[in-house]
């Protein structure tokens, strides 16, 4: 297509003659051997419908999505990045320059202002395609409704820019050329487009691995390793819609078309970006576009998992502001008390919901809750699991009040959530309190573990750190007292250690059942007998994370006992068993031969390996293991085999790393896990594990058990209600899955009479009394909550016990002196 002179009456220069201020009711004036043109270039109707609908109406568009971002909360981000806001303030940027070429009769720009159309125009086209399936809806909304016209902006400006071009050629004479339309118009569709052929490529392979077809998912799996879009990847696991997906997908629902990838689920998204680069989506920061950068705080956050029981993705604008751990370790009980006080602060528009899953030390338990509002500390109340997610649903959704709600989520995991973080730099302090046994290294000497995050939906500031403070009976790590220490996120993952030394009353300790006066709780350390599996199945992941891990694993293989008949099941695309037999050298080879690549499902291999292990008693699976982000087949085989197997193998959960574990999660009432966390990383703990099977370290454990008062002796030790603690989350576990009539309701009895959170318990704080009260729920007395004396505190008990101790002396040296 190009512009020719319409007439030859249009030739000639412009004169310098002068005219008058508008020239939309006359013909510009003409230099001698011009012809004046048979039609003025703009009507004055025509220059109005030009500012009004091809300057005015996109500019105030463009501003509005700018500052209040309407249709990026209903529908996509039509502005995402500072080059499609340049792009789109181009369109009546064109218009302004066409307007001005024409008033001030700037015949030599024409040309210029020609190209500056065309490519506006091919920019115009790609928003009214982009729009196009909205268009008819938003005719009905103007026509029924009056209001709905900021989605046909696109298409009125594009009918702005045709009538722009056609003044264009009024405009010109016989000497100046206006350029081919076609030329700038593919510019501006290709400056918009190209940028995002990439992410539009890999929605194309997306589509393809969210295959029903098993073959071509792999297929699709396989392209996004090689080609794919990680940030496209990323954009596609959160609700909110990116370019790459918006035309295929809006076009694919109003107008289906084989192949556009429409109806991509977050949940299908997420798990193929873990199949895809083996880390689970929400462990790297949440895809930032230029345009959130520049939102500040006027930026809005979006939440499908508010309420819910899912970490799930990061949320805009919410961050953790400070971590504080404080404990008190009583080596004499063999417990440590560790309350774990958060601040999350949230600067986006709108209330959010911190949300983060917290694995802690292996037989702990969640004793205490607290939250603050309106800066008064509140204690939580303990009901029933049901009960207590009830309550918090209604107060946070639909209430949108104050409420914090703790809940098991695994062996050794819980998960917290607490709404609403307010907006505008609002903050929500909230305090976990977790009771825990000492790991036993030796008969007299244990070590402290802290909780850590597996999965969290909030950032956190590069150089933040977790400030920690313990206070013990016994030196820490063979130091003083107290050890303070500041800890960045990555080494809280890592399991530091605080050792310790058990005194000589710790062997065996008496301590007051808080349920019954006519009990006590008997506590003792023993030898425990090593537990050498008949039959050992070493179940490898094979996804990416475990990358570095596998020569590491394929040598510790050949510390296996002597004599032991153990096998390898590799997790790869499919279960396969690498090998099986006594000879370690043989497996050990035969492992290194295989890649760990993408994100593998786990739970094949593990099948394969239970019915493996238990084909005869005794069996055990030692699970190596990244992080599990995601279910990619369903457990319930799994599941079925752990409640109706007569000889359930033991499974040793030895992960690399922290990360969540969905697996795991679903495996919450099954007690025949053991979690390994006796090194730093996922080598010491499998050399830990074979040499406890080879006999080389003697292992210890704490045995609690309840005995009769009468059966006390010596009389129960005061201040050893953390003992109870542990016991009655021991006993709520087996009652759990005691198959003795009344067994699910004395353990629920019993964890609420405790206060702890388990398998079927929860601890949520509520705002008001009426909200308790409407659940059935008692908030905890504070006198009944375990607490660690502040510093200050512990200070004034301590000279109050010296000063009545010299008051005691002195009395006997009076009473004393009286007497002789």
């Amino acid at each position: 297509m190009s512009d020719h002179p319409a007439s030859p009456s249009a030739a000639g220069n412009v004169s310098g003659q002068s005219t008058p201020a508008s020239v939309t009711a006359k013909a510009i004036a003409r230099s001698p051997g011009e012809q004046r043109p048979t039609k003025p270039p703009l009507t004055t109707a025509g220059e109005v419908m030009l500012w009004l609908f091809g300057i005015l109406l996109p500019v105030g568009t463009i501003v509005l999505e700018a500052t209040q971002h309407m249709c990026a909360e209903t529908f996509f981000d039509p502005i995402p990045t500072w080059w499609q806001l340049a792009l789109a303030v181009l369109v009546p940027g064109a218009n302004l320059a066409t307007w001005f070429a024409i008033v001030r009769r700037r015949t030599t720009w024409l040309p210029r202002v020609a190209h500056l159309n065309a490519f506006a125009l091919g920019v115009s086209a790609v928003y009214v395609a982009l729009f196009l399936p909205l268009t008819p809806i938003a005719v009905v909304a103007v026509v029924v409704y009056g209001f709905g016209l900021l989605p046909l902006t696109p298409l009125i400006s594009f009918l702005a820019l045709l009538h722009a071009r056609r003044a264009l050629r009024r405009t010109r004479t016989s000497s100046t050329r206006l350029p081919k339309v076609w030329i700038g118009f593919a510019a501006g569709v290709a400056a918009l487009a190209l940028p995002h052929a990439h992410d539009f490529a890999t929605g194309k392979m997306l589509a393809l691995a969210a295959s029903k077809d098993p073959t071509s998912s792999q297929r699709g799996v396989g392209l996004l390793r090689t080609f794919g879009s990680r940030d496209s990847l990323l954009r596609a696991c959160y609700s909110t819609n990116d370019w790459s997906r918006t035309v295929g997908n809006m076009w694919g629902n109003f107008f289906p078309v084989s192949g556009t990838g429409s109806g991509i689920a977050t949940e299908a998204a997420m798990a193929i970006y873990y199949r895809v680069t083996g880390e689970p989506f929400n462990s790297v920061p949440a895809p930032t576009s230029v345009a959130l950068g520049r939102r500040g705080l006027g930026m809005w956050n979006f939440d499908d998992a508010l309420g819910g029981s899912k970490v799930a993705s990061k949320v805009a604008g919410l961050s953790m502001e400070s971590s504080r751990l404080d404990g008190k370790v009583e080596s004499a009980a063999g417990t440590s008390y560790v309350e774990w006080t958060m601040v999350f602060k949230n600067i986006a528009r709108n209330q959010s919901e911190a949300r983060a899953q917290i694995e802690l030390p292996p037989g702990a338990v969640v004793s205490r809750l607290t939250l603050w509002i309106e800066g008064e500390p509140r204690e939580a109340a303990f009901g029933g699991r049901g009960q207590v997610r009830a309550a918090y649903q209604e107060v946070a959704v639909q209430q949108r009040r104050d409420p914090v709600l703790v809940t098991t989520c695994g062996p050794d995991r819980v998960l917290m959530q607490c709404f609403p973080v307010q907006p505008n730099g609002g903050e929500m302090k909230v305090r976990v309190g977790i009771t825990a046994p000492l790991r036993l290294t030796g008969e007299r000497a244990g070590a402290v573990l802290l909780p850590r995050f597996l999965e969290t939906n909030f950032e956190q500031a590069k150089d933040f750190a977790h400030d920690v403070w313990l206070e013990s009976d016994q030196p820490l790590n063979g130091a003083g007292l107290t050890a303070r220490l500041s800890l960045s996120d990555e080494k809280l993952r890592g399991t530091p250690t605080f050792q310790t030394t058990l005194p000589g009353q710790a062997a065996e300790r008496w301590t007051d059942d808080p349920t019954d006066p006519a009990f006590v709780i008997h506590q003792t350390v023993r030898r425990a007998v090593p537990n050498v599996p008949s039959r050992v199945i070493f179940v490898v992941d094979g996804s990416k994370a475990m990358a570095s891990e596998l020569p590491v694993i394929a040598d510790a293989l050949r510390k296996m006992p002597a004599g032991r008949d153990f096998a390898v099941v590799f997790a790869g695309d499919a279960a396969e068993v690498v090998e099986a037999g006594r000879d370690a050298t043989k497996i050990s080879a035969a492992l290194r031969l295989r890649k760990a690549t993408g994100g593998r499902d786990n739970l094949p291999a593990l099948e394969r390996a239970w019915d493996m292990a238990a084909a005869e008693p005794g069996g055990a699976i030692v699970w190596l293991h990244g992080p599990q982000p995601v279910l990619l087949s369903s457990v319930e085989r799994l599941l079925q085999r752990t409640e109706r197997d007569p000889h359930p193998p033991l499974i040793y959960d030895v992960a690399k790393g922290a990360g969540p574990n969905r697996i795991i999660e679903k495996l919450d009432r099954f007690r025949g896990i053991r979690s390994v966390r006796e090194g730093t990383d996922l080598a010491a703990n499998l050399d830990y594990l074979l040499a406890l099977w080879r006999g080389e370290p003697a292992e210890f454990t704490l045995i609690r058990e309840r005995l009769p008062r009468t059966e006390a002796t010596p009389p129960p030790t005061p201040g050893g209600t953390h003992i109870a603690r542990l016991w009655g989350f021991g006993e709520v576990d087996r009652l759990t899955t005691a198959s003795e009539p009344g067994a699910l309701e004395r353990a629920i009895k019993l964890a609420l009479r405790l206060q702890l959170v388990t398998p079927v318990s929860g601890a949520v704080v509520l705002e008001r009394k009426e909200q308790y009260d409407r659940h059935g729920l008692t908030p905890a007395d504070p006198a009944t909550v375990p607490t660690i004396p502040e510093p200050g505190t512990a200070l004034l008990v301590l000279l109050g016990g010296g000063a009545l101790l010299l008051c005691r002396r002195r009395s006997h040296r009076t009473a004393a002196a009286s007497v002789a």
